[in-house]
C-alpha cells in the first residue's frame, strides 16, 4: 500500500512510530514529528520528511536495529 505524506499525517499522532508496507509519496504536508518505516519513500518526500523532523528508515534498515519491529503501529 503506498501513501502520501499527507494522509500519514492525518492517519497518525504526535511522536507516533509507524510502519507502512508500501512507499511513501509526496503529495500533501506534514505537521507532525514521527518515526515512519516503509519499504521505501520517493526523494522529495524525504526531503520534506527531515523538513518537519520526521524520522525515515527502510523496513530492511529498521529490522537490523529492531528484528521484532517493536512499538511500530502497522497503518494499512
Amino acid at each position: 500500500r503506498d501513501a502520501n505524506l499527507g494522509e500519514l499525517d492525518r492517519m497518525s499522532k504526535e511522536n507516533e512510530k509507524v510502519l507502512l508496507p508500501g512507499k511513501i509519496l509526496s503529495s500533501g504536508e506534514l505537521t507532525k514529528k514521527m518515526k515512519i518505516v516503509a519499504w521505501s519513500a520517493s526523494e522529495k518526500a524525504i526531503e520534506k520528511m527531515k523538513k518537519s523532523k520526521t524520522e525515515f528508515a527502510t523496513i530492511v534498515e529498521e529490522m537490523k536495529k529492531n528484528p521484532e519491529l517493536k512499538d511500530l503501529r502497522l497503518l494499512k
